[in-house]
């Protein structure tokens, strides 16, 4: 669940920053590119501190890693109104791709944390347990794409979506918890 929460999460906030670009500098196609490459910066950042940097981080890291989604989720609807309060000129349109770049590579290099440490914490010396957890990221991934930007953000809204977002995170994080306690 708490990949599935990290995969959708990734997909969906990155759809609604995707979307803000579009809104607040016109264009988002001749920039795409770079967009995609800081998340998959990001996820490659991610993944390189949680293996070298922390490499004792357990059950409770990847709790405390769902909350901090859960956190960016609900930071988001208030950080962004504040990128469209700034004015046309070339130095604000320069300051919204780079807090946008920059919420980029936050959330994912969250999510590239999470990946590599639950396979860390659920490795069963086969390869089920990484397919398990990788279809779980892929499928939330998936589901937080296709329904934020054709369902979601037109019936709830930006807000909503990150909301929801941080709605499963928080639950990913608790059920985890209560796992971890459970063991």
């Amino acid at each position: 669940l708490v990949l599935f929460a990290s995969g959708f999460a990734g997909a969906a906030l990155e759809v609604v920053l995707l979307m803000t670009f579009q809104v607040l500098c016109g264009s988002v196609y001749h920039q795409v590119g770079v967009i995609v490459t800081l998340f998959m910066a990001g996820l490659a950042v991610g993944a390189f501190v949680i293996n070298r940097r922390m490499p004792r981080a357990g059950k409770t890291s990847l709790v405390l890693l769902a909350f901090a989604i859960a956190a960016y989720a609900l930071l988001l609807p208030l950080l962004l109104p504040m990128l469209n309060r700034m004015g046309g000129t070339a130095a604000s349109l320069f300051v919204v791709k780079t807090v946008i770049g920059v919420l980029t590579l936050i959330l994912a290099t969250l999510a590239g944390m999470q990946f590599p440490l639950a396979n860390r914490l659920e490795f069963d010396g086969g390869v089920s347990g990484a397919s398990r957890l990788y279809t779980a990221d892929f499928v939330g991934a998936f589901l937080g794409a296709l329904l934020a930007s054709t369902l979601l953000i037109p019936m709830i809204g930006v807000a909503g979506v990150c909301l929801l977002t941080a709605a499963l995170n928080l639950l990913g994080g608790v059920m985890m918890q209560f796992r971890k306690a459970a063991t």
